[in-house]
Order: structure tokens, then sequence, then C-alpha cells
């Protein structure tokens, strides 16, 4: 995609700006196809001044999807008179891949013939035409793909009626639908392009004009509001023109620009007189709109925004022509909810890797805070959870372009308070170290309050460098466990925001990068059982997934002793392969139930030949004493073998170092039909 932008997480008012709102001279006439695209946009309102029309796009995007919106310029036209319709299509910044194999549709009624195609860069395209039972014309465009998450583009087409196909009754429309491998197809509304059919060509245009995004609560909001007169080749005059604007209940007019205000109808309405052919009459209309048009949606989420609408009138009586005519047309936009976002949507928040070993430093970045709403925040609170299989070494406050309070916190346990750390600025970035506090207990949470302080938490007040905290690595191999940053903020008027972004830790061995799957599939298995089932001499199972005997107290005949039922250790090494994948019958038969079978169904490897999933041996069967048997799953950060076993030492599922309870390196024969 030539234009790419990032929409951020949830909540956050995305704003497609089209690229075609350039002077006329951008484009030279090096055709005549770019000359008729120059008129076209050159008729645009506000094109002339930099101000084109900005379509809004939903705030509650869901990642994976399209937004797609199609509009015209002009929607009022003469058989004879080109018009330009613009298609504009975004995807999700939320995605987390991009869009494969994108396709757009553009279909029009037989009403309405197409001269030419052109994307975003005002560049001629063309597409494969088909014609549907209905009559309508079908244009599908295979779009330069993949499409990146928060990318954009338009494609404008230049058509005129047909004037073969219009009668009395013609409705022209046009549609357009957007769609790639695995993602919904988003669908415009209809575009209605009314026919002129009589004489008069004149146009009515209620426009915002500012802000040219949606208005802040208690913002002001000004519209424009232009009558385009019949054009010279028309030469028809217009005279008693009247024109009123219909605008919301809960709105206060703060600029009528001389027109006559009816507060109790909510109408204001200029009588404007005569207007030649060729004359345009212009005026604003300047509204605040009442807080009641702002609704905030729950916990979690950045709000959702409502919409209003207002409506315009002008009648006149057309020179030449018998009674009174009248135009209309008509304005929905939405209202900013207050955002606050996790930095960059995108990302939000990462781990520095995909997995680690155990006694790593991990470091988890917040990718800064950002106020991209409209409003003041009194209070906003960045809190992270610390699971229990990081031990918090250090946080780095962060660094951010506004001068507020910044206060941060720790909490111990769950059942404690919440305990100051240090007071810090916001403009500069400090290192508060976990070692420099007076016990060893483990941090549950840290949380950052952002307050004001010589400056607001206002609009714009974004982090210049990351929040982040670095910690040890000591949960179990194979465990996942979820890091959360929640991101929370109050306005003054007590409109409250909350989102969160998450993160899976995975704690692993390292294996080698081109380790077979199914030798992962073994190492993966290994892990299931640790620390959930305990030794039980003479212990075996051959079931899928949890065995319902595991845990019951029975008199053990092996060991003499009454205790709970589990596994020994060649009974956890049958266990795993059968859940691995591996045919039930051939691992009973063909590797063994027992150590004393298992070993002479192995043959050795050397320290160079060993790999994750091969099996390990204290001794040979032939040797005086109990033999153990466990399985090879990888190397930790030191370069040390690590075995899972079931342990009577332990009495239950162990990682452990090979050295010193392992002296034989084995793999069995059923892995050489692999």
């Amino acid at each position: 995609m030539k234009r790419s932008y990032l929409f951020k997480a949830v909540g956050v008012l995305i704003i497609l700006v089209l690229f075609f709102a350039l002077p006329t001279t951008a484009f030279a006439a090096e055709t005549q196809a770019t000359d008729d695209l120059g008129q076209l946009l050159d008729r645009i309102p506000g094109f002339s001044s930099g101000q084109p029309y900005v379509p809004d796009i939903p705030a509650d995007l869901k990642p994976g999807t399209f937004y797609i919106n199609m509009f015209a310029y002009e929607q009022r036209v003469t058989t004879d008179e080109k018009f330009a319709l613009i298609v504009s299509y975004a995807y999700s910044g939320q995605s987390v891949s991009p869009a494969y194999q994108p396709k757009l549709k553009i279909v029009l009624s037989k009403e309405i013939q197409y001269t030419a195609f052109y994307n975003e860069d005002l560049e001629p395209i063309s597409g494969e035409v088909s014609i549907l039972d209905s009559g309508e014309q079908e244009v599908t465009f295979t779009l330069p793909g993949p499409i990146a998450a928060g990318s954009i583009g338009n494609i404008i087409v230049a058509a005129k009626l047909n004037e073969d196909q219009l009668n009395s009754t013609s409705t022209p429309t046009a549609r357009a639908e957007i769609s790639a491998a695995s993602t919904e197809t988003a669908v415009t509304d209809d575009v209605v392009i009314s026919p002129i059919i009589n004489p008069s060509d004149w146009m009515l245009m209620l426009v915002q004009d500012y802000p040219s995004v949606v208005p802040a609560p208690g913002g002001e909001v000004t519209y424009g509001v232009t009558l385009y007169g019949n054009s010279e080749e028309n030469g028809l005059d217009l005279s008693n023109v009247t024109i009123k604007v219909a605008y919301p209940e809960k709105a206060e007019v703060l600029d009528s620009d001389g027109g006559t205000v009816d507060t109790e109808n909510h109408t204001v309405s200029w009588d404007y007189g005569s207007l030649i052919a060729g004359e345009t009459a212009e005026y604003i209309l300047t509204l605040r709109y009442s807080t009641d048009y702002y609704t905030y949606a729950a916990a979690n989420t950045a709000g959702k925004a409502n919409s209003v609408s207002l409506s315009a009138k002008a009648s006149a009586n057309v020179s030449g022509m018998e009674g009174l005519f009248s135009i209309a047309q008509d304005l929905t936009h939405g209202f900013a909810a207050p955002q606050l976002v996790l930095g960059d949507a995108k990302i939000g928040s990462s781990l520095d890797a995909d997995m680690y070993c155990a006694g790593e430093l991990a470091t988890y970045t917040i990718y800064g805070m950002e106020n991209k709403g409209n409003v003041n925040y009194k209070k906003a609170v960045i809190t992270v959870d610390v699971p229990d299989s990081l031990f918090l070494q250090y946080i780095d406050t962060g660094n951010f372009n506004m001068d507020v309070n910044v206060q941060i916190q720790y909490l111990l346990n769950s059942t404690d308070g919440w305990v100051d750390w240090a007071t810090v600025s916001s403009l500069k970035s400090t290192r508060l170290k976990v070692g420099d506090l007076p016990f060893l207990t483990p941090i549950d949470k840290v949380r950052w309050i952002f307050t004001e302080g010589n400056e607001t938490i206002k609009p714009g007040f974004t982090g210049k460098d990351s929040v982040k905290f670095g910690a040890n690595v000591i949960g179990k191999y194979g465990t996942d466990t979820t890091v959360t940053a929640l991101v929370q903020a109050a306005s003054a008027d007590n409109v409250s925001v909350s989102l969160s972004n998450s993160d899976v830790l995975k704690v692993r061995t390292i294996l080698p990068d081109d380790l077979p799957a199914w030798r992962q599939e073994i190492v993966d298995t290994a892990f299931i059982l640790q620390g959930k089932v305990e030794y039980y001499l003479g212990g075996k199972s051959y079931v899928i997934g949890w065995d319902d005997r595991w845990g019951k107290v029975q008199y053990n005949s092996n060991s003499g002793k009454t205790e709970a039922y589990g596994l020994d250790c060649s009974g956890f090494a049958v266990w795993v392969l059968i859940n691995a994948g591996f045919n039930a019958t051939e691992v009973k038969n063909d590797f063994g139930i027992a150590t004393y079978y298992e070993w002479p169904n192995c043959y050795p490897v050397t320290v160079d030949e060993v790999l994750p999933g091969d099996m390990v041996f204290r001794q040979p069967p032939t040797a005086a004493g109990m033999n153990h048997v466990g399985i090879v799953v990888g190397h930790d950060k030191n370069g040390t073998l690590l075995v899972a076993h079931c342990a009577g030492s332990y009495n239950t599922v162990v990682v452990t170092p090979y050295d010193g309870t392992f002296f034989y390196m084995r793999r069995p024969y059923i892995y050489d039909d692999k």
C-alpha cells in the first residue's frame, strides 16, 4: 500500500484523509483523462481551500476486518455532466496479520456509465468487468497485497449518467465491497445519484467545516451551508431563495451567520432573495451540543460515540419554470469518545522474546501511553500484573512529553494495600531497583499514577520513552502465564475509560532449530505432568490425557505402602510417548513398560548425537539396584542438558539436569520409523 497509518487499540477514532486533496496543478494535464479528473475534483466543495470531505471510521473496528465507504461528488447531476465516486477502504490497525489476496468490487446500476478508474495517486487503473443478471455492472479490482494492518486506500470512479437508461422514475445507485482471504466482506450502503431531468441543475451542500474530525464533548462544531446556483451554461436564475437547516434538539446555536433562529422548532433560516446563474450563496452555522450526545462504554473499551443528523433544504423559483422547486441534503457525523491508548496499538505492550529459559531476564515493555481523544484527564493509571513465573528486578518509569505528577506504587500480595515506591519526574525516565527495597517478597503488581502537575493530562500527552520492567524467569519449564498491562483514566466530569493488553510468557528449554515436529511433541507432552502426578512404584497409564486413577489412595504391594496412585519413571516415559502420538500397542510391545525392557529396545547415542525426545538411563538393567529412566527435553541457557522424569526422591514429575542422575543416553528403535 502507498499509504499506511496505525489504528490505535480499542476506542480509537481513525480518520481517512483523501489523498486527492491537492492543488489541481499537482497533477498536470498529461492526458485528457487526467484533465477530466482534475475538473471533477476542482468542483468538490472545500477542495480549493484544502478541506475535502473527511469520512469517519468506526472506533470499534475489529482486528482482521475491513471498513469501506463510498460517496459521490455531486449527487445531483445532469445527464451530460461527469461526476466522481470515491471509494475509501481501511484494514484494521489492530490486525495481527495482513490481508492476503485482497479484492475490491464496485457495482454500478445500469443508469451509471463509468469513464475511467484511478487509484489514490490519481493513476489510471483497470478491473475485470462483468454484467450481472440485474443489469448492474460489476468491476473487480485485484488490489496490491498483502494489505498491512492500518493501511488505507482509495479508488476514484469518473462517471456520467447513461441517458439511454434514464426515465422519470430512475434511481441510479452505486455500491462497493472489499474482501480478502480469511476476512469478512465489508460492504457500503447504496449511494444514490439523483438525475436532473428538468433544466435546473442547482445544488445544496451541507458539510462539517470544523473540526475536520469528530468533535470533542462540549466543543463547537461549524457547518458550511452552500447553495450552488444553476450553471452559467444553463442560464437559469433563482428567485425567492430560502435556505433552512434543521438542527438537533439538544444543540445551542452559537453563530447563525445572520440567519433567523427558531429555538422552538430548532431551525435556522436564511432568505437570500435572487441567485443569478453561476453564483453561490454561502453561510456558516456554529453549534454546541449537550454532553448527552456523548456515551461511553463499560470497562476495557475506549468508548463508543453517538451520532447526530442535520438536514438542509433550499427552495426557490426557477426562471422560465412554473412552481416552487426545492432540494435537500442531510448530514450525519459522530462525536469523539475519550480515548487513551497504549501508545502503538499494533504492539501495545510486549515481551522481548517468544519464550524463556528459567533463570533468564525477561523484559516487558509498555509502548507509551497516549491521550488520543479530545478531553483532559484528571487521573490516568497504568497497572502491570507480575505473574508468579517472574521475579521483578526493576522498572523504568518512562519519559513523557508533559510535566504531570507521576507516582509509582507496588503491591506485594492481593490482601495488602498499595505501597508508595517513588514519586518521579514525567520528563525523565528513572530506573527503580527492587533490590533497593527492604524485603525479598515477590512483587505482584506495579502501577504508575498520573495526575495534574504543572500541566494537565491533555490531548497529545504521550510517552517519549517506553515504560518497562525487567524480571527473572522462575516458572517451571513448559508453563505459560499471562502478563497484563491495564490503562485506566477518568476525565474531569468522571467519565472513565479502560483498556488492557496481554502477552503470554512461555517458559521453555532451548531446542535445536531443525528439531522434527514429532520430537517437539514429545518434549511438550513431557512438561504436562510436572508437579501434578505423584511417584508410584509400578504405576502405569495408557490413557490419553489425565488418568482418573491418579491421586486416589490405595495399597501399593510393590512399595508396601498405602499411597496415592501415580506413575513410576518407566510408566511416565510410556504415557508421554502414547500422548505424543505413538501407537499404544507399539509402545508397550516395542518400547516396553519397564526399564528392564526399555533399555534393550533403545540403542546408544553420544552426547553430540543426543536429541530432545531421546531416553536417558541411570544404569544398565544388569547392574545392581533400581534403574531410572527420563526423557531429554533440551538445554538451559548455560547449555546444561535437561531431563523430564518421574522421580521418587521428588515424589512427582520434575525437570532436572542430566549430570549426576543419569549416565547413559539411548534412542528407542521405534524412532527409526519416523
